[in-house]
């Protein structure tokens, strides 16, 4: 989900609060939200303790995706790198190289879910609401 995240953010033009006019800064403030959930789960038994259990459940990204042991390596040496606090510096080597990747190898991370497993997906949940 992260590389998808950072593709996204690469190839995001004319957007309201993060676009890629600035790609340090918009994989920076990637990064950040990344570090303030680091450790988050986000399943089921949270979904059902908050009462969001009954929302439909939609793939966001393409979980077939496999990321490559460079993408790996490079996402590792960047989340060393994020800070307690606040931005990682522009000019951080290991960021260079994420954004570096990410513009010449990321055809490999396919940003969307593919239609066939969508329309899969939204069938189901609808059969599911409509049988409940």
């Amino acid at each position: 989900m992260i590389g998808q995240c950072l593709v996204n953010g690469f190839n995001r033009k004319d957007h309201n609060t993060l676009d890629n006019s600035d790609i340090p800064m918009t994989f920076g403030v990637i990064f950040m939200f990344l570090n303030l959930n680091y450790g988050a789960v986000f399943d089921q038994r949270v979904l059902k303790n908050n009462s969001l259990d009954g929302f439909m459940t939609l793939p966001l990204t393409n979980e077939n995706n496999q990321a490559t042991d460079d993408f790996k390596d490079i996402l590792l040496n960047c989340i060393y790198q994020i800070p307690k606090k606040g931005f990682m510096p522009k000019n951080t080597p290991e960021l260079i190289d994420m954004i570096n990747w990410i513009e010449t190898e990321s055809g490999c991370l396919k940003t969307h879910v593919q239609p066939k497993e969508l329309t899969t997906r939204i069938q189901y949940e609808f059969s599911s609401i409509l049988n409940s």
